[in-house]
């Protein structure tokens, strides 16, 4: 097996893995439809599923994917690494292996010709959708994951695992006679992380403030913070990519919500 496939982002994007993903985003938005008319849902009550939904969704995402996977941020127990690994894989953004690859030749490459998704080569909509820009790549970028049998198996089959949790959710949702279940812990994780992403990968890259002057164009974004449950600290993640704390000046308008998640829940303390 060449494990080197697995990951090609030139491949991943350009067969039926890129079109399943997409599927599955419509799939999210159709349900969220269905539920919101059936269930008559109200904008307060839609607004508190969003947000429930994405904090499902960024659990798996940015404590996992992002800032212990593709930066090694902080260190974990053994469990929580793949109790990590397997909720963001139900997150409805992609495998690890393929998300990692392309987040790390994305720091590599910021906002030059070979970033896969810079707004300031190809245009926006690429980068919105998650639509590489460039072909340089470096497939030894994500070596050290592809080492793990379970992250090259949750690629494998990232989408039989997908279905197979759409499916228990929907069972749990007709049991219980609401379909909340499968839109809090898939649709509106899936949609909510879709847009997250869109607005880091493109406004966070024009607009906003810099606490630190890089090569990048990374900026922080104070209204995404708002919207977002405290993300928008891109300048300063791409400052320092291995931080586990995006507020690194210690400012209490940069509060870092997921960095007290990851320390309260998924952090090993120091020492141990």
């Amino acid at each position: 097996m060449n494990l080197t496939n697995l990951i090609d982002p030139d491949k991943i994007f350009k067969n039926a893995y890129v079109l399943k993903l997409r599927i599955l985003y419509v799939f999210s938005l159709i349900t969220i439809g269905v539920w919101a008319y059936t269930e008559q849902v109200s904008i307060l009550w839609f607004i508190a599923v969003f947000y429930l939904g994405l904090l499902f969704g960024r659990i798996g995402s940015e404590a996992g994917f992002h800032r212990y996977f593709s930066h090694k941020s902080y260190n974990t127990t053994k469990f929580k690494e793949k109790l990590l690994l397997w909720w963001g894989t139900v997150a409805g953004v992609g495998s690890c292996l393929s998300w990692a690859t392309m987040h790390r030749l994305h720091h590599r490459d910021a906002d030059t010709e070979a970033d896969p998704h810079s707004p300031y080569f190809g245009g926006w909509i690429k980068p919105f959708f998650g639509i590489p820009s460039s072909k340089n790549y470096d497939h030894t970028i994500t070596k050290d994951l592809l080492r793990d049998r379970t992250q090259i198996f949750t690629h494998k089959h990232y989408f039989k695992i997908n279905l197979a949790w759409i499916g228990a959710l929907s069972l749990i949702s007709y049991a219980v006679g609401t379909m909340l279940p499968l839109i809090i812990f898939f649709s509106m994780a899936s949609i909510s992380l879709w847009l997250l992403y869109g607005i880091t990968n493109t406004i966070e890259h024009r607009f906003g403030y810099r606490t630190y002057e890089i090569t990048d164009q990374s900026k922080n974004q104070p209204i995404l913070r708002l919207l977002f449950l405290g993300a928008g600290l891109h300048n300063n993640h791409h400052w320092d990519s291995k931080a586990a704390n995006f507020n690194i000046r210690k400012n209490w308008w940069e509060f870092d919500f997921d960095y007290m998640l990851i320390k309260l829940f998924f952090a090993k303390p120091k020492g141990a």
